[in-house]
Formats: structure tokens, C-alpha cells, sequence
């Protein structure tokens, strides 16, 4: 084994919360350590759009908007533990650590924003204007009544770019600049396999390096931020609530820090949880790392059903929302049979510009768009289809009167269509359902919903359950410190990002979500090490 090397603190994993926490202890005034596993910086932030959501953020507060404390947590808390929130409890209905957790995201997630910027190490500024509305794009819950504020907790990094898109790198760039400047000791291809545990407390790690081993001990603390598990198989298949086929986290994601917290020791919550989507069902499966997931389905003329033919899900809905709807548990089957659902589109969807995503350019044929001219042509194609995934799918096949009741599905979709109300779903009811809605009809009074073509050919793309990153592990407390399973803090051992248990339960509040987190988690635990 290499010789050991000593340093206050060693952060574990360079992505959206290991880099806040490398940052945030070094200026403090620690000796910082951060070990990469992969290559380079980044982890999944490096793909990411970047955004990060902040209650009462400073920018909020310079246009003498208010963000009431009461109003906000109330939202978190009823979108975080639906099951259990309760408005009249003094906690909502949490747990007493459920509720800390929420309230310390208000009251410290734009400190920690306000402290990036000035230390120099991170600059913000409200998600870009992109759809003509200063405060940029709506809340995903804007239509709820402890949402106060429906735009403007948005944030993105500031580096004079003002294009909306994937700027998840810039996030990596600023901040891995200012760790250049603090002299953080920045270790690439140093996997940690084993926590150090003397003294009574966690005093340092053992990481893999192309070297070998490597000891390293931390005088204050260590931080990891590794990660979850969306990567490693059997743990998807033992804690999710049911089948995830698509992940777009780095493929370095293999849940490294459960492992090592379970053996020290560490409670663990929320483990069922994960920031999901949808994704083409064979896209996701023929690639290890999704490159995107389906955020708002491209098209009007367009419906999702299952092996019924039955709509099941409002389309254009919240992508962590619907995305549920795949874990719908058949007792009549004995198994999870919307696992895969069929999106299903006309001609003029099939060949309309846009941001089309899965979707081939326009009028381009692809393998996994299936097409038919009749109702029952294309029902024929995509049962083949199915039975060619079997394997994968647990056997799902269409019903034998699919073709039947997908024909009624689609009749009833137009008269919905023209209009221009979905009482069933609610398709097109809130302002984030329309916002990245290109009009592809001019005359429907709903942009979201349009009477499909009266002959074919039809289309059809299988679609299945993805996520960006799992979101549960060791638990931790309002400073970052790993809970054992008592709920005392294990001494010396601090978490954050996607390989903690989430302060925001099931929830993704909107977006930048799981930045947010990830970043106050990173700067809370930073601090905490730093002055242990």
C-alpha cells in the first residue's frame, strides 16, 4: 500500500455535491483532499442542464418578491411525503428530521448560493428567460396552493452565457477553477473501497489507484459524495418500488457509499426513491447510460397507453409524476404490466420540427418507431415487437383486443382534442404542461391536445421507466453528519448528492432539484467537516 497522506478533510466523489463540499471546507481554511473515481470531474452534473432550485434566493429577494417560509416548506413537505402530509400538524405530518431537513433547504440553500458567490467559486443567476417571461420557465407545481412563488427559485450558473440547454459544465468549470486556486488536492481514478474507522471516529479511507492502494487519513472529516446506485442492478432490483430500465447517471454510480455506510453502520431511508422519468423503452436498454430522458413528450396529436389500449397517464404531465405509473402493481396479472407503455402518434407529429427527443429528425424512419397504416396494422407490428423483448419485459404482451380499444382510446383523445379540456387527465391544465409546447395545429384550443389524422399511417414507440439517479442511502442530519441507526451522527463521517437519503423524499420540487440539493447538502457538510 502507498504511504499514507494526511490532510482536515477528504471528500469522496467530484460531481454537483462533492465539488460545493471540496469547495466549501477549503475556504474555510481546510486541507482538502477530493478522490475522483472516473477520469475527471463532473459526475452526472457534466450532462446535466445545471439548474439549481433555491427558495428565497437573492435574486428573488432583489426583486422584492417574497418567499414565505411557512408557504414553501408547506409545498415541500406535501410534495416530499404525500402520504403523510398533514397541513395542521406542527410538522406537517413528518417526522421531526424530515421536517429539520426541509427547513434547513429554505433557510440555507441560498446561503450556501450567496456563499459560492462570494468566496468566487461559484456566480448564479435566474434560469434564462427562454419562453419571454424575466423570471423564466414555470414552477413543475405552479398550480398548487402553497406554491407562492410559480417562477424564480430557478437558478443557473452565471458565465455570460445566455442559452438555455445543457450547462451542467460550466457548473463543473467554475467550480473546479476555484479548487485550482485554494489548492484542493485533486486525485482522478481513486475509487475508495473501505472507510478508516480508530479512535472512535471515521479518521480516513482506502482508495484503489492505477497505483495500487492508497491510505489517506482526515484529521476532521469525510465527506462522500459518490453517487447513488443507479448503476448496480441487484441494488435497483432490491430497493426500487419496481423495474427502472433506463439510467442517465455516469456509469461510475454504483452505489460505492452504501456499501461502505452500511458496514459502518449508517441508517438508511428513503431507499425506494429516485429522481425518475420516462425514456424509449429500447433506446434505454441499448445503451449503459441514457443520453436523455422524455421530460414533456413531443407532439399533440399523441397519446400514451398500456397493453390495453387504454390511456392511462396525462402525457404531458410532470415526468417524476408520470413516470409512476409504470410501478402500477397487476393483481389480476401478478406483476408490474404497464412496466411498458406504448406512445402512439400520427403523421403530422411524425414529421413536425422540434425538440423531438427520442423521436428521429422528421419523416426519418428509426428502428424503434414502429408504424402501420391501420389501427390493427400497427397493433400487429408492435406485438411482434414485444414478443421480440419477452426476455426483457417479463413476457408483456398487447391484450387481444387492443387494436379495438386503442381505436375508442383515440376517438375519445379527439373529442377531448377539439375542446380543448382532458377531464380524465388534465393534459394542457397547468402553465409547465404548455410552456415547451410548439404548436403544431393552428386552429386546436388546447397547444397540447389535437384530433389525430382520420387515416393512417400511425405510429408507435415502446416506453419504459428511466431515472437520472436513485435517491436514498445513509441518512444524514441539517449539518451533513451520517446518521447511524440510533439517529446519532457517526463521528467524522459527513454526506451529500444523489448517495445520501434525500432531504426531499420522492419529491423533484422542480427543476434543479436534485442540484439543490446536492449543492446545500455539499456546502452544509463542508462547513461542518471543516470545523469539526
Amino acid at each position: 500500500m502507498a504511504a499514507t497522506s494526511e490532510f482536515d478533510v477528504i471528500v469522496i466523489g467530484a460531481g454537483a455535491a462533492g465539488l460545493v463540499a471540496a469547495a466549501t471546507a477549503a475556504g474555510d481554511g481546510a486541507s482538502v483532499a477530493l478522490l475522483e473515481r472516473d477520469t475527471k470531474l463532473g459526475g452526472t452534473a457534466t450532462v446535466s442542464i445545471g439548474e439549481f432550485w433555491v427558495p428565497n434566493n437573492s435574486h428573488l429577494r432583489r426583486l422584492g418578491i417574497d418567499d414565505p417560509e411557512a408557504d414553501c416548506i408547506a409545498l415541500m413537505a406535501r410534495l416530499s411525503y404525500p402520504d403523510t402530509y398533514d397541513p395542521g400538524s406542527a410538522t406537517l405530518g413528518l417526522t421531526q428530521l424530515q421536517h429539520d431537513l426541509l427547513r434547513t433547504y429554505y433557510l440555507r440553500s441560498s446561503e450556501a448560493v450567496e456563499h459560492l458567490a462570494a468566496v468566487g467559486a461559484l456566480q448564479s443567476r435566474m434560469s434564462p428567460a427562454a419562453y419571454g417571461d424575466p423570471l423564466g420557465h414555470p414552477e413543475y407545481h405552479s398550480d398548487l396552493p402553497e406554491n407562492r412563488v410559480p417562477q424564480g427559485r430557478h437558478l443557473i450558473v452565471d458565465d455570460g452565457e445566455p442559452a438555455f440547454g445543457l450547462r451542467g459544465g460550466a457548473y463543473v468549470t467554475q467550480l473546479s477553477s476555484y479548487l485550482a486556486r485554494v489548492a484542493v488536492s485533486i486525485r482522478t481514478e481513486h475509487r475508495v473501497i473501505e472507510a478508516i474507522w480508530s479512535d472512535g471516529r471515521v479518521s480516513g479511507v482506502i482508495a484503489q489507484s492505477p497505483a495500487g492502494p492508497v491510505r489517506m487519513l482526515a484529521r476532521r472529516g469525510v465527506i462522500f459524495a459518490t453517487g447513488g446506485f443507479g448503476h448496480d442492478p441487484a441494488a435497483r432490483a432490491t430497493y426500487l418500488k419496481g423495474p427502472v430500465d433506463a439510467v442517465a447517471a455516469v456509469e461510475t454510480n454504483t452505489g460505492d457509499f452504501l456499501r461502505i455506510g452500511l458496514g459502518l453502520g449508517a441508517g438508511v431511508g428513503n431507499m425506494t426513491g429516485a429522481y425518475l422519468g420516462n425514456a424509449s423503452f429500447e433506446l434505454g436498454r441499448a445503451s449503459s447510460r441514457l443520453p436523455a430522458l422524455i421530460h414533456f413528450p413531443f407532439g399533440d396529436s399523441m397519446i400514451w397507453v398500456d397493453r390495453s389500449g387504454r390511456r392511462v397517464v396525462n402525457e404531458k404531465g410532470v415526468f417524476t409524476d408520470r413516470a409512476q405509473v409504470h410501478f402500477d402493481w397487476d393483481a389480476g396479472e401478478r406483476r408490474h404490466s404497464k412496466r411498458v407503455l406504448i406512445q402512439v402518434f400520427d403523421q403530422v407529429v411524425f414529421d413536425a420540427p422540434g425538440n423531438r427527443h427520442p423521436l428521429p429528425p422528421p419523416g426519418v424512419s428509426a428502428d424503434h418507431v414502429l408504424v402501420g397504416q391501420t389501427w390493427a396494422e400497427l397493433a400487429d407490428r408492435v406485438d411482434v415487437r414485444l414478443a421480440e423483448l419477452a426476455g426483457v419485459t417479463g413476457g408483456i404482451r398487447l391484450a387481444p383486443d387492443f387494436a379495438s380499444t386503442l381505436r375508442d382510446s383515440v376517438a375519445q383523445f379527439d373529442g377531448y382534442a377539439r375542446r380543448g379540456v382532458d377531464p380524465v387527465f388534465g393534459r394542457g391544465s397547468t402553465p409547465i404542461q404548455t410552456c415547451y409546447e410548439p404548436r403544431l395545429h393552428p386552429d386546436v384550443p388546447n397547444v397540447t391536445m389535437a384530433p389525430f389524422r382520420s387515416e393512417g399511417p400511425y405510429y408507435a414507440m415502446l416506453i419504459g421507466a428511466a431515472m437520472f439517479d436513485t435517491s436514498g442511502g445513509p441518512m444524514v442530519d441539517s449539518q451533513g453528519r451520517v446518521l447511524d441507526n440510533s439517529g446519532d451522527p457517526i463521528p467524522g463521517l459527513f454526506g451529500a448528492g444523489c448517495c445520501v437519503a434525500a432531504a426531499g423524499g420522492q419529491a423533484y420540487w422542480s427543476g434543479g432539484g436534485p442540484i439543490g440539493l446536492a449543492l446545500t447538502f455539499g456546502y452544509l457538510a463542508g462547513r461542518a467537516a471543516a470545523a469539526s
